[in-house]
């Protein structure tokens, strides 16, 4: 099989190169993620998704990450992606 990557700088020095790059990625989705329980009162269980202001800096730093350290992979999967609008907009 024969696969063309032409954001590969592989294909542009090695026209018949297949290599292919994959990384995984696991960003701890922020309805998983357990927020200190002196931010909650009386013991509550609160999840980072629980607020905005919790988790979309964290999901700033994630998307920044991910643009500058990750780029160079051809594929990128990322690992307990949070489906929620803003989230995704982000991205």
């Amino acid at each position: 099989v024969h696969a063309i990557f032409p954001n590969n700088p592989l294909h542009t020095n090695f026209p018949h190169a297949t290599a292919l790059s994959v990384t995984t990625f696991n960003m701890l989705a922020s309805v998983h993620r357990s927020m200190p329980s002196e931010i909650g009162t009386c013991g509550e269980d609160w999840r980072e998704s629980d607020r905005a202001e919790w988790w979309m800096p964290r999901a700033k730093e994630l998307a920044k990450f991910v643009a500058e350290e990750l780029a160079s992979s051809d594929v990128v999967l990322l690992q307990e992606w949070w489906n929620r609008q803003e989230f995704c907009d982000i991205f």
